[in-house]
């Protein structure tokens, strides 16, 4: 699936507690996988 669509990614319905596997490609992924791990790891600045 693409990140490339916002309702694509809401429709998985992941929730907290979920396993999910992210891969990226192209110049800016390893900066994005970064950002994307502080995130997840922030969770989203819900908590």
């Amino acid at each position: 699936m693409s990140a490339r669509s916002l309702l694509a990614l809401m429709a998985l319905g992941v929730r907290r507690g979920s396993r999910v596997r992210v891969s990226a490609t192209g110049p800016q992924a390893h900066p994005a996988l970064v950002e994307l791990r502080a995130l997840i790891d922030d969770g989203f600045g819900e908590r």
